[in-house]
């Protein structure tokens, strides 16, 4: 259960990491 709870932990959610990639999209194309 420890494992599994750091992993969970270090992971950030799938929200986090949408937005994250439409930024980095965003700067692609700005660049």
């Amino acid at each position: 259960m420890a494992p599994r709870a750091r992993k969970s932990i270090q992971l950030p959610p799938v929200g986090a990491e949408d937005r994250y990639q439409r930024l980095a999209l965003d700067r692609c194309l700005l660049h």
